[in-house]
């Protein structure tokens, strides 16, 4: 059995929320309706995906650590994800 790709997660139950912001950094964390791979796209379009022992993960709890923001910037984000479809 191996999860594939099959559409965007657009279905956020509960969230976004920004918790542990420091100076340089913060935590982005949502709950969706579907398990998938949850990410953070910043402004720039770079994708921060939730990780889990250095691995993508599947989940409906996401949560995407942000570091090395510079001091006194405006963080501007969309949560995200990926939804998965179990083929047998």
């Amino acid at each position: 059995m191996w999860p594939v790709c099959a559409k965007a997660l657009d279905d956020i139950k509960f969230g976004p929320w920004v918790t542990n912001v420091s100076e340089t950094s913060a935590t982005i964390s949502w709950i969706s309706n579907s398990p998938g791979m949850g990410y953070v796209e910043l402004e720039d379009g770079q994708r921060l995906y939730d990780m889990y022992v250095g691995r993508r993960n599947i989940d409906r709890l996401h949560t995407v650590k942000i570091k090395n923001l510079e001091k006194g910037s405006t963080l501007r984000y969309r949560a995200g994800g990926e939804l998965l479809k179990t083929y047998f």
